[in-house]
């Protein structure tokens, strides 16, 4: 298995679990590994800018930050199998996400939001708060079900083609099909009209 290939999902509630909150992100790590060291500080200025007025006080602001970071993780580590639209809209939501927070962040440290307190900058602040993370959470759920449904079909495939696997009546060799076995009696040596005597 190479490092780029994707791990596999277990089909049982834990490894499901484990798959989505563990392989998917530590894969992402193991094959773009300065991605964890950007995203990091994108889920520290999303934590820290979630606790501005209170809005998410901790520990919400920290699942937020651990939120963030795994759904960024997670799409990265599907980049090799998934360049679809929920890929890009994914990455986008996820980019734009992290730099209006480390903006938003940086402009509350220095003390420029204070002076924003009317009624549509309030306002502003409660759809910066809640709109890019929903969007990033709803592209990530349906990049990820995009991803099972190709590999639902691609295991339906494999088990349609090993139904159709046939063994040779007369030397058990494999064959794809029985098209393909009628085709190996020619050359069959245990075949009755090929043998030697």
């Amino acid at each position: 298995m190479s490092i780029a290939a994707l791990p596999r999902q277990r089909e049982s509630f834990f490894g499901k679990a484990w798959w989505y909150i563990i392989a998917l992100p530590w894969h992402a790590i193991k094959v773009y590994p300065p991605v964890l060291l950007i995203a990091s500080s994108a889920a520290y200025a999303s934590s820290e800018f979630a606790k501005q007025h209170d809005i998410f006080p901790f520990p919400f602001n920290v699942m937020q930050a651990i939120a963030f970071e795994w759904v960024y993780l997670g799409a990265l580590a599907l980049a090799g199998n998934r360049r679809g639209p929920w890929f890009y809209t994914t990455v986008a939501f996820g980019a734009l996400t992290s730099a209006l927070y480390m903006f938003l962040h940086a402009a509350n440290q220095n003390g420029w939001l204070k002076e924003f307190t009317s009624p549509a900058a309030l306002f502003l602040f409660a759809l910066a708060h809640a709109l890019p993370l929903t969007l990033v959470g709803v592209s990530y759920m349906l990049l990820i079900h995009v991803h099972m449904q190709d590999e639902q079909t691609r295991e339906d495939e494999e088990t349609k083609r090993a139904s159709l696997v046939v063994n040779c009546r007369y030397c058990n060799i494999e064959c794809r099909n029985k098209q393909s076995e009628y085709s190996h009696y020619r050359t069959c040596e245990m075949h009755p009209k090929n043998r030697r005597e």
